[in-house]
C-alpha cells in the first residue's frame, strides 16, 4: 500500500464517506463550522472545482445512455439527433420517470418521430422545464422525420 492510500483511508477514517450532502458539525466529536459537506470531508461551501462538475456529467451521461439502450431495443441505430434526444431525456428525469412515457416510447420504437414529438409536448415534463429546452428537443425528434 502506498502512502497516497494510507493517506485515503486515513481521511476516510477521519472524515467519513458519505453519498449525500451533510452539515459537517452534526455527529461530529469536536464543535464544527457547520459546513455542508459531501463525499470525504469536502465543503460544498467551496463550490466544486470543473473536473469534478465534468466527471459528474460523464458519468450522468454514461447512465442515461445505458438506461436508453435498455429501454430502446433499436437505440444504437437510430439517427443520432433522436439519441440526442433521448439520453438528455434520460438525463433530466432518469430512468423510472422515462419509462412513465409509454407512447412516446411506442413512436420512438415505431421510429414515428413526429408522433414522439408530439407525445413529449403533451406531458407535464414539457411544462416543467424551459420551453427553449422542450422545444429543441421537439424539433430534434421531428428533424428528417
Amino acid at each position: 500500500m502506498t502512502y497516497i492510500d494510507q493517506v485515503k483511508n486515513d481521511l476516510i477514517d477521519d472524515e467519513g464517506r458519505r453519498n449525500f450532502p451533510y452539515d459537517d458539525a452534526t455527529g461530529a466529536r469536536v464543535k464544527c463550522e457547520g459546513n455542508i459537506t459531501i463525499g470525504v470531508g469536502w465543503n460544498l461551501e467551496n463550490g466544486l472545482p470543473n473536473e469534478i462538475i465534468d466527471r459528474l456529467l460523464d458519468i450522468g451521461i454514461e447512465r442515461a445512455m445505458n438506461d436508453c439502450v435498455s429501454i430502446f431495443p433499436h437505440f444504437i441505430s437510430l439517427p443520432d439527433s433522436k439519441k440526442r434526444v433521448l439520453i438528455n431525456l434520460a438525463f433530466n428525469m432518469g430512468r423510472d420517470r422515462l419509462l412513465t412515457f409509454k407512447k412516446m416510447i411506442a413512436a420512438i420504437n415505431e421510429r414515428d418521430f413526429k408522433k414522439a414529438a408530439e407525445e413529449l409536448m403533451d406531458s407535464k415534463w414539457a411544462m416543467q422545464v424551459q420551453k427553449s429546452r422542450s422545444t429543441r428537443l421537439q424539433l430534434l425528434l421531428e428533424q428528417d422525420a
